[in-house]
Order: structure tokens, then sequence, then C-alpha cells
């Protein structure tokens, strides 16, 4: 048994310390996650049975409340503006319109009562002292014995509402970008505008037995006395001087515990090179070129229709001059654009997890090669069907079918039911099929905690954790506080927490198979981030709940852990540098220069995209971009050319359109936030700061931005050279080792060898 079989084994103290700390992590996290969620339930806001007027007369019931919800993702208004500012940064976030119209009424009525003027013909200490009455007729919370009573100018601001929203969402707003018929009739715009009021109350009325509103006084807007709690500001820091901590600490770990083993290593260079880098593919192997040919088209996709989405900010009344909103609008293009993300991030993981399964396993079981083009054809359905059902389920009325098959009008849960359902059925099918095909390599191991394990339970997480998104399984959960709390579930610690886990499993795997990192120190770096992801990705939840209306305290947990979970796979990358450079240095070949590049992007974009933190505007949006396309793209692009290049003869292969696709990607994410998101988030946070959310989410204030829209161009032609690079590269090269295989084939008829077992 060499040193690093010990290691792998755990029956080093380090090993050991690293484990134990990662049970407890994983069952601490999951305690205070546990809490978590049972305040979330307990603390949601409530839904009256009837809102009235002082009079008594009704103006509302629950159920409208409940059908206004239903319609608020049948119609998915949350790919056209946010809610609580979660969702689209086009159009406007519904309850803060809402909140504000109701604010200019009250204004209006309080105004006149005691100064017997408009608002607008006050001295601006009247005005203050008008303000000082909304706030407090605002926030009143007149709820009791299941009934909500609001006072005469919010029962007028109601109605002034409800006609203002039968307009808008039966004759759309061009200069808004809202295309016409988005409600069949007045009685669902009245239910729509039901649901806004009940909303824009939860963020301004005070919760019983506090001093703040039941989602923390968000939206802020100091007119109404919408500022953060004391606690915040508190919190705020205390994360800031958390997440330095962990950092110290962090690093302190890695120096003491892991980076000696690498130390040594490097003294002696038992480092060897990389194994000749074509192999004889087994039959399923070479289906997965399938898998890998439809990535760059779907990801050449994705941009064409992010570049439309962007240039709707810039241009709302038409695509130069073409009323394109009415054919394509806006929410049904920016639902294909993130399901295209996942679609096509999701087939190069899939497939590279097929393509190394007889690496691991050391032969290709029976029916391998079926179950890979099945999973591969299960997937296309589900990707066709989602399209189409958003498109279809948005323009056209489904009736029932729309929860179903349509367009579940929630921010990366757009899809039907029923095409999440085969999502997640299609995920866990998948680790079966690499358990069965890694099975006999595990056992030969006589370990569960060797890398190899942790690639397949990384795998196992990510369909695990997509069913959570599901929740209720069988209709619209009735409360918004409940239904984000459990897309969040997906968007943080399924994106931020198991697609974590599988980038530094797979990324160490694969430079493991390099050869430019031992075993010893790949698992110690991904224990470390294990324990790191476990305890972020789920605390790192915590920053969600402050928007839902818990104490602040989550804010220093959610931001602190947020950060941390990015550090262990930078390490790896910065020993697997010095590796490379030790290799270089001796002469000797490395084969996998471009996989490698791609991971190296990974890494750093999976540090930068995580350092944004920002609610319901454009900062938010340059965090998702430099994370979901340069972290995790950009890993799922390193994964197919790792399992290209092992395919591909030495003497066919050429990394050149392969670096110019690189250097494309990372000059559009560059280009993104240099010229267009950060130009436009920056000023729209001082925006928000002077004037208040809903100002910072108006035409008014995008007016003053729209050069920096129209900035988006350059970075967006970058992204779509890098997809056609990429299109034109791995085609090419799937000819070339059709070609040589060929050769091969008629020098040596039925030669067929099963993948080297993994180093």
């Amino acid at each position: 048994m060499t040193a690093d079989d010990r290691g792998a084994s755990g029956r080093s103290p380090v090993d050991r310390v690293l484990r134990w700390a990662l049970l407890g992590t994983l069952v601490g996290s999951l305690v205070i996650l546990g809490f978590g969620t049972l305040a979330v339930y307990r603390d949601a806001p409530p839904i009256p049975d009837r809102v009235v007027s002082p009079a008594g007369e009704l103006l509302y019931t629950g159920a409208d409340i409940r059908a206004g919800k239903e319609l608020f993702q049948r119609e998915d208004l949350m790919d056209f503006g946010s809610l609580y500012g979660n969702g689209a940064y086009f159009g406007p976030d519904w309850n803060t319109d809402y909140l504000i119209r109701e604010r200019d009424a009250v204004r209006e009525a309080q105004a006149t009562g005691l100064y017997g003027q408009p608002w607008n013909a006050l001295d601006s200490a009247q005005q203050a002292s008008v303000d000082e009455a909304v706030t407090h007729e605002l926030k009143a919370n007149r709820f009791s014995d299941r009934t909500l009573t609001l006072t005469d100018a919010q029962a007028a601001a109601y109605l002034a509402s409800r006609d203002h929203y039968r307009g808008l969402f039966s004759d759309g707003d061009r200069t808004l970008g809202l295309p016409a018929g988005v409600v069949r009739n007045d009685r669902e715009a009245d239910q729509l505008t039901a649901f806004f009021g009940w909303t824009a109350w939860t963020s301004v009325a005070l919760r019983p037995g506090t001093d703040y509103s039941y989602t923390n006084n968000w939206p802020y807007e100091p007119s109404i006395g919408n500022e953060p709690t004391q606690g915040t500001w508190f919190w705020s820091w205390a994360s800031i001087v958390g997440t330095i901590l962990l950092l110290i600490g962090a690093w302190w770990v890695y120096r003491r515990a892991i980076a000696p083993v690498g130390r040594a290593e490097s003294a002696a260079h038992v480092a060897a090179p990389s194994p000749a880098a074509e192999l004889e593919a087994t039959p399923s192997q070479r289906w997965t070129w399938a898998w890998f040919l439809i990535v760059p088209l779907l990801l050449l996709l994705q941009g064409l229709v992010g570049t439309v989405i962007a240039h709707y900010y810039a241009e709302r009344t038409g695509f130069f001059g073409i009323d394109l909103a009415a054919l394509l609008p806006f929410h049904v293009l920016r639902a294909w654009h993130l399901q295209l993300a996942i679609a096509w991030i999701a087939a190069a993981w899939l497939g590279a997890g097929l393509f190394l399964a007889p690496l691991i396993g050391g032969r290709a079981p029976r029916w391998q090669r079926f179950l890979t083009i099945a999973l591969l054809a299960a997937v296309v359905i589900v990707v066709l069907g989602a399209l189409v059902g958003v498109f279809v389920g948005v323009m056209t009325d489904m009736g029932p079918l729309w929860f179903w098959f349509g367009n579940q009008g929630l921010e990366y849960l757009q899809l039907g039911r029923i095409f999440q359902i085969g999502l997640f059925v299609g995920l866990l099918i998948w680790a079966a099929v690499l358990l069965r095909a890694f099975w006999p390599g595990l056992r030969a191991a006589r370990s569960w905690t060797r890398v190899e394990h942790l690639l397949l339970y990384a795998a196992a997480s990510i369909g695990l954790v997509y069913a959570f998104g599901m929740i209720p399984p069988l209709a619209v959960e009735p409360s918004p506080t409940l239904t984000d709390y459990w897309r969040w579930w997906v968007v943080h610690l399924w994106v931020e927490g198991t697609f974590e886990f599988f980038t530094v499993a797979a990324i160490g795997y694969a430079l493991l198979r390099m050869r430019l990192i031992s075993r010893l120190l790949v698992e110690r770096i991904i224990y470390f981030e294990l324990i790191l992801v476990l305890g972020s990705g789920i605390l790192g939840m915590g920053h969600h709940f402050y928007w839902v209306g818990e104490p602040a305290l989550w804010v220093a947990l959610g931001g602190m852990f947020s950060m941390a979970e990015v550090i262990p796979l930078v390490f790896l990358l910065v020993r697997a540098w010095h590796e490379l450079r030790l290799v270089r240095a001796a002469g000797e070949a490395f084969p996998q220069k471009l996989a490698f590049g791609f991971f190296t992007a990974a890494a750093a974009w999976n540090f930068v995209g995580d350092s944004y933190f920002e609610h319901g505007q454009f900062l938010t949006s340059a965090h998702g971009h430099a994370s979901m396309f340069g972290a995790f793209g950009m890993l799922a692009l390193g994964l197919v050319y790792f399992a290209v290049r092992s395919m591909v003869p030495s003497d066919r292969w050429s990394d050149r359109l392969g670096i110019w696709a690189l250097v494309s990607f990372n000059a559009a994410i560059v280009l993104w936030l240099v010229l267009n998101l950060l130009p436009v988030g920056i000023p729209q946070l001082f925006a928000t700061i002077e004037n208040g959310f809903a100002y910072a989410r108006s035409l008014a204030f995008y007016d003053t931005v729209v050069f920096f829209q129209w900035a988006r161009l350059p970075g967006d032609l970058a992204y779509l050279a890098g997809a056609l690079l990429l299109i034109i590269d791995l085609y090419r090269k799937f000819w070339l080792w059709r070609d040589a295989r060929l050769a091969r084939t008629h020098r040596r008829p039925g030669a067929v060898q099963a993948a080297p077992l993994h180093p």
C-alpha cells in the first residue's frame, strides 16, 4: 500500500480530522437549515380571507390573492419584472410598483387633509410632515380575525390600481416592453391586482411584535419608512469581518494540513507527466460525442437569445424597428435563456460523467451504450418540450394544463412540472448509470472516501436536491414566501451547493487523470472543499431568509459562508499550476492544456462571480453571469475538451481554435462586466439609496443608462464568436477522430479495448 493509499483510506490524523469535520459540518448545517425552515413557515405573512374598506366593503378575498399568484406564474411575469426583487430586472418590481401607487394615493389624501393642498404644492417641511403621516398609516397593521382592513386612502389606491392594471395587462405598454393580452379578461387583471396589493402590504406593514415589516422593510423606500433595520447594519459589518476571518482560517488550514503534501511531492517531483492523451474508446464513450456535439449548438442558441434579450433593454419598442416583442416577448426569451444555460451545461456534465465511467470502472458494463443513447434522447425531449411549453404556456390559453406542460413562471424553474419531473428522473438515472459503471473500480478501491466515490456522490446530489424545487408537487404554493424559499433550494443549494461539489470533484479527478496532483492531495482538498461547500452552501442560503423577514443575523451567516465555498478550488488550481510548471521545466509533454485552461478560468470566475452581493438589480446579474457561465459553464467546456482530447489522436489534434474560443468567452465576461453590468449596476445601487428601489427599477432610471445597455453588444459578439469557434472546433475534431478510428478499424478490424483504470 502506498502513502497515497494510506492517506486516502483515512489512516493519517489529518484525514481523520477532515472526515470528522465534514460530518460535524454536515450535521450542524442541517440543524441550522432545519431551524431556518421552521422559522420561514412559522413567520410567512398571513393571507387574509377578506380585504375590506373601513366601512366593511369587500375589496378582494384570499381566493383572489391565490388566483393572482397562479396568474403571476402562468404568465411568467417573474421573467419580465420581479417580486420582492426576485426575478428579471427589465420590468418593474411588481409589489413595489403597487406600493408606490398606494403611497402616492395616501400622500395626496394626507396632504389634502392636513394642509388642503396637493403634496407637490407643499414646502419641504410640510412634505416631511405628510410623509411621516403616510409612513404611520401604511405601517399600521390592521390584520385581525383573518380580515385585513385598509384605510379609505388605501382602498381608493386599490381601486385606482385595479383600473391601471386592467389597462396595462390587457392593452400592453410598448414603452415598457410589455405585450398586449397578458390577461384574458378584467377578472384576471383584478386577481393580479389583489396579489400585488397583498404583497405590497407585506412589504410595509409591521410584523406583530416588531418594528419592521414582514420583509424586513424591503423594498428600500425611505419615503414610507422602509429603511434597513438596526440589526442589518451590525450584521452586515459582522459578515465582512467574519468573511475575512474565514479566508484567513481557510488559508491557515490549507498551509498547515494540506500544502505540506504538495511541497513534499514537488521536492521529490513525484508527479509524473500526463499519460498518452488518446485512448481506445469504448462504444459508450464513442457515443458521448453526440452529447458533446449538442453542447455548442445549445450554447450558441442561448447566446443568440441572450443577445436579443440584452437589446430589449436598449430598444424597448422594437428590435431595430421590428416589433419583435409581439411574437417573442421578453419574458419568453428570458425563460429560454435560463433553461438553455441549464441544458447545455447539464449536457456537458452528463456526457462527461458517462465518458469518465469506464475510466473509473475499468470497463464498460453491458447496455452502457444503450443507456448513453437513451439518456441523450430523454434530455433532448425534456429540453425541446420545456422550450415549447414555455412559449405555448405564455402565448396561448392552456387552461389547467399550464402547470404541467406550460411555464411554471419561476426564475430558473420555468419548465412545466412534467418536464421538471422528467429532468429529475433523468438525473437520478444518470447517477444510477454511473454507479453501475463505476462499481468495479469503486469495489477495488476498498474505501468509500476516494475521489471516484466523491464524484459519484456529487452526481447523485445534483438530482436529489433538484427535487426540492417541486414542493408542493401537485399544485401551486399560495404563499410567495414559501414558493421562493424552495425555489432558492434550487438556485442556491442546487447551483451553489451540489454544482460546487461536482465542480471540485470533477476538476480534482481530471487533474488526477492528468497526473498533475497526487490522489492524497486531491482528496484532502476535496474534503476541505466539502466542509466549506456543505457549510457555506447550506448556511449561505441564510441571506435569502433575510428578504422574507427573518432576523438580520442571516445576512451575516449567508454572506460570510457564501464567499467561503469557492476557496479550496482556487487552492487546487494553484497547486496544479505549480506542478504544471515543473512538468514544463522538465520538458515533458502535457496534452491536456486546453481542458486545463478552461478549468483555470472556471476557478477564477468562481471566485470573482461569488463576490457580488446585491438584490434585484444589475449587480445581481453580474454575479449570475460570472458564476453561472464563468464558473459552471467553463467547467462544462473543460470537461468536454478533457474527454475529446482523450479520444482524438495527437497527430490530428490542435489547440488553436479551442484557445481562441476560451479567449473569446473570457473576453465576453469581462466586456459584459466592464461595459454593461457594472456601469448599470453601480449607478442603480446609488439610485436606490438616493431615490428608492422603485425609481432604480423604473424607465426614468433606465433611460439614463441607455448607452451602457447598447454597450452590451461587444460582449455578446465575443460570446457568439466563441460559440462559433467552439462549433467549428468540436465538429472538426469529431470528423478527424472518426477518420482516424475508421483507419484503425480497417487495419485492426474488431479491435475494441477497455479504457484504462484510474491511476
